[in-house]
């Protein structure tokens, strides 16, 4: 997988999964093995893309792409969201490696009701496909190299032929 910052190097993208079953509740992709600013960053859970990202941090395994530490926090709506704001609501999502917490909160006039929600998740790493004109390109040079090999033996056997005269 494409690790690290050198150049134009594919993002490492993370499906998140509700652990123990199918249900895939998002996805997000890091550009770098670590960092600590969401540029770069792509996420999409629920309605939080990248835009609502307020702090992020993270480390991945370099060999596996395993995400080993993940702090994220994101919100859309009202920031902040008292009864001294209302009306206001917002959205808030927790995410790191074992769970994900999304929560909301709405006010109006003198009361307010917020919502916390605790999902046990696994993240997934989607493995990379080549495209097709990488794969045209490889072949290429596979057929270049058989030709050169099978050129190299030719040679060789008309060498020793015309040295046995």
């Amino acid at each position: 997988m494409g690790l690290g910052s050198h150049g134009a190097r594919a993002s490492i993208i993370e499906n998140i999964f509700e652990q123990g079953t199918s249900d895939q509740l998002g996805n997000i992709s890091f550009p770098t093995i670590s960092g600590t600013t969401a540029a770069g960053v792509d996420l999409s859970f629920d309605q939080f893309t990248a835009a609502d990202i307020t702090s992020i941090s993270w480390t991945l395994d370099p060999s596996n792409s395993d995400v080993l530490a993940l702090s994220l926090s994101a919100l859309v709506g009202d920031n902040p969201c008292s009864t001294a704001d209302a009306p206001c609501s917002q959205s808030t999502l927790n995410l790191s490696p074992s769970s994900a917490e999304p929560g909301s909160q709405g006010c109006s006039d003198d009361t307010c009701l917020a919502t916390i929600e605790f999902i046990p998740i696994d993240f997934v790493a989607v493995v990379p496909t080549p495209e097709p004109a990488s794969l045209a390109l490889i072949a290429t040079g596979l057929f270049g190299l058989a030709i050169a090999r099978r050129r190299g033996a030719w040679a060789r056997n008309a060498l020793r032929a015309w040295q046995r005269r």
